[in-house]
């Protein structure tokens, strides 16, 4: 009959223990691997579309609103990927809550700064969980999104996706 483990700790007489456990190791960080990194994204429109979305970019001062201008390219800071074309701009006065002498809060013009919301197109997937802008990036309403143009580096919040 033959023994699991013989005298020199082999299993079966050919692998050791330890290159045993070394080897389920692996194929457990191997499984996960997979697992984690394969897409569980289901695609719900059948293909890219055009969206569109609203960054909402505040506190920022009123010379930059020459930055963001219609037609103008956006990209993730990161990565550097394309993340749609500005097709609206709206700048607006820009609100913030203060606190006076007598400790009440007020909400209060900053005079020298302003809020601008971005509306963008750009080509996208529709998932079960968000949008995937060209095919990688997650994008989410209410979620911080930072971007470049070609003059500026920001960090704004995605407002609305969609109508």
């Amino acid at each position: 009959m033959t023994k699991i483990i013989d005298e020199n700790g082999c299993i079966f007489g050919k692998l050791n223990l330890i290159d045993f456990f070394a080897l389920i190791i692996l194929l457990l960080v191997i499984a996960g691997t997979i697992y984690k990194f394969n897409s569980h994204c289901t695609n719900i429109n059948g293909g890219a579309k055009i969206i569109e979305y609203q960054i909402k970019i505040q506190d920022v001062k009123k010379s930059s609103a020459k930055f963001y201008t219609n037609g103008l390219k956006i990209s993730d800071s990161k990565t550097g990927n394309y993340l749609g074309t500005i097709n609206k701009v709206d700048v607006s006065d820009y609100f913030d809550y203060v606190v006076d002498v007598n400790g009440v809060l007020h909400k209060a013009q900053k005079p020298d700064k302003i809020e601008i919301l971005l509306n963008v197109k750009a080509n996208a997937i529709e998932t079960e969980q968000a949008y995937l802008v060209g095919g990688t990036y997650e994008l989410k309403a209410g979620a911080d999104i930072y971007i470049t143009t070609k003059y500026a580096d920001v960090i704004g919040t995605v407002e609305k996706i969609g109508d």
